[in-house]
């Protein structure tokens, strides 16, 4: 692994070119420690070797963009707005733009990220000719529908259409802005609820474009871990969380309340996580947004859920080493539980 990332960085930051990192022998010696083995809980071992390699991989792109700097028009402008991402934040996400042109406009994807429950990305469809700028700032093209080939192999939302290999979304939130004169774009965000899918590949195809047309990416999975706090019982309780650095998933068990049938509404379930330092956070904590996801009448009383909330940030858990729920601590490595003290 060692001599891969060696590889990498020498490609990176060529001998004639400048390292594009203010500090490039600090940032060396931190892709070499992070190469170096080490025992840790399962988690921070998957993220920091995560980290190192994305590290790299965003030298990469920086070199490559030389000349030219990425769209500002991003995840963290649009989807994660918790505050300037941290150095972490911005190994994870995928900022290296990737487009299409076709019939007068170049429709490109700015930046994405995803993980076991959902991938977020951004969208910008330019304008290449006048007639293709009136089109995108009139009505028609909000209104504009797939063609029937397209729909059979892809879900239509507006004026694009979306689908993946390896992969069974149950939701997806999708929102664009009217045709910006000043940027002469118009810009698009989309949320895809995975549900836990296996996917590697997302396809977009702009609706005015010809059909065979359509921009592919793949999509930067970030390292998540799952803990199994109980059986799925048929009693109220949280059973299963997964935790990744952009949201935390639950599986739960709500007691049905008389006034409202289905608690759509039911709150993130009371979990924390426990730090090396002894500290404990709420995950309600860390301005969660949401919740997305579904849930089910298993009877007359109980309803069976499984959602997620996405952080309003990118967050860095390399230093969490417990799952802690009524009382109890669930350690990332997979040891065995125990009761945690209290101060």
């Amino acid at each position: 692994m060692s001599k891969r990332l060696t590889k990498l960085w020498r490609k990176a930051v060529p001998g004639d070119l400048p390292c594009p990192q203010a500090d490039g022998e600090r940032a060396w010696r931190r892709v070499a420690a992070e190469a170096a083995p080490r025992r840790s809980p399962r988690l921070r071992r998957t993220v920091r070797w995560a980290a190192a390699v994305a590290a790299v991989l965003v030298l990469l792109t920086a070199t490559a963009a030389a000349g030219g700097a990425l769209s500002e028009y991003s995840v963290f402008s649009e989807m994660f707005r918790g505050g300037e991402p941290s150095e972490y934040a911005l190994t994870l996400v995928d900022m290296e733009p990737k487009s299409v042109s076709n019939n007068g406009y170049t429709m490109t994807v700015t930046s994405s990220v995803g993980d076991d429950s959902q991938v977020l990305f951004t969208l910008e469809i330019k304008p290449e000719t006048e007639e293709a700028r009136v089109f995108l700032a009139s009505e028609e093209f909000e209104n504009l529908t797939a063609s029937e080939s397209v729909r059979k192999k892809a879900s239509d939302h507006g004026p694009i259409a979306l689908t993946a290999s390896w992969i069974g979304w149950g939701t997806m939130g999708l929102s664009w802005s009217r045709y910006d004169p000043e940027t002469d774009s118009v810009r698009i965000e989309a949320n895809l609820n995975v549900d836990w899918s296996l996917y590697r590949q997302v396809s977009v195809h702009m609706n005015a474009m010809e059909d065979d047309v359509w921009l592919r990416f793949g999509v930067n999975r970030v390292p998540s871990v799952t803990v199994d706090i109980a059986e799925e019982a048929e009693e109220p309780g949280v059973y299963q969380v997964r935790l990744s650095p952009i949201s935390a998933w639950f599986a739960y068990v709500v007691q049905e309340d008389p006034e409202e049938p289905e608690p759509r509404r039911a709150p993130m379930p009371e979990v924390s996580v426990l730090w090396e330092d002894g500290t404990l956070t709420n995950l309600w904590e860390i301005d969660a947004l949401g919740p997305s996801g579904h849930g089910r009448s298993v009877d007359d009383e109980l309803w069976h859920y499984e959602r997620y909330w996405r952080f309003e940030s990118i967050q860095d858990f390399s230093e969490v080493i417990a799952v802690v729920y009524d009382g109890m601590a669930y350690p990332l490595n997979g040891g065995e539980s125990y009761a945690l003290e209290q101060a």
